[in-house]
């Protein structure tokens, strides 16, 4: 293990400055060279600090670390500077290798022109990569890509088809947007019961617009007996979560309740 400082004898100005010091000088006393050893090793000068080594870590080899590396120059995290350049490099290196996190990342940002051009084919490229590796995001976000029509034909059946899918992975937002395509009917036959069930579970995962949507069902009495302080509750809930239309309710539900 490194040190900033080493007190084992090393070559040139690896060396405690005090071991070079006491080469070049007459011997005095064993006792008194070593005291000034001891010394020097708890309480290292600046200038000693500056000169021991530093290690340089090899580049990262596995999908997974190449993925966090990407990350981590995108925001500037784990004192990486951002650079976004970098942090594209590395994900692509990652993606290259079959990383389904970092497919689905590639895929967000040439959808939504993120340090690249918006390039919705090159988009959906790697959101089925990351979809064929069974990425839960990038199921949902090529579903996504199909109801809105990004770069292909608007098609609501596969859109779902996608949605249910990535619900099956546990997906949070996989599960908020089948519930949507099945109470709205789009891409599937319409039931309010399975919806809200989905919209249920997607809230548990911590979704807070699922919890904003039972907020509005529960509001209407939509698949649900209508409950304004059920629908309250799940506003509440939302808004916590930072939802800013279920913030927005919140306040003017209590501003009528007076």
């Amino acid at each position: 293990m490194q040190h900033a400082l080493q007190c084992s004898a090393q070559p040139d100005l690896r060396r405690p400055f005090s071991q070079q010091r006491l080469r070049d000088r007459p011997r005095r006393s064993v006792a008194i060279a070593a005291f000034a050893t001891l010394a020097l090793c708890a309480t290292p000068s600046s200038a000693q600090v500056a000169k021991a080594p530093t290690s340089i870590a090899p580049p990262p080899t596995s999908p997974a670390q190449q993925y966090e590396l990407g990350l981590d120059y995108w925001h500037g995290r784990n004192g990486v500077a951002v650079d976004r350049a970098e942090g594209m490099k590395w994900l692509r290196a990652a993606a290259d290798q079959g990383s389904g996190p970092a497919q689905n990342a590639l895929g967000l940002r040439y959808k939504d022109g993120l340090g690249v051009a918006t390039d919705y084919a090159e988009a959906r490229k790697w959101f089925e990569k990351g979809a064929t590796n069974g990425n839960g995001d990038a199921l949902n976000n090529l579903g996504h890509m199909y109801l809105l029509g990004q770069g292909m034909k608007a098609n609501d059946v596969l859109a779902a088809d996608y949605f249910r899918k990535s619900a099956n992975t546990g997906n949070a937002w996989g599960m908020r947007n089948l519930a949507w395509s099945l109470e709205n009917g789009r891409g599937v036959f319409r039931d309010l019961p399975a919806a809200v069930e989905l919209y249920r579970k997607s809230a548990s995962a911590g979704n807070t617009d699922a919890m904003f949507q039972l907020g509005r069902l529960y509001e209407r009495g939509e698949g649900v007996k209508k409950d304004d302080s059920e629908a309250l509750r799940w506003f509440r809930l939302a808004a916590t979560g930072g939802h800013k239309a279920a913030g927005q309710r919140v306040a003017q539900l209590e501003v009528a309740k007076k």
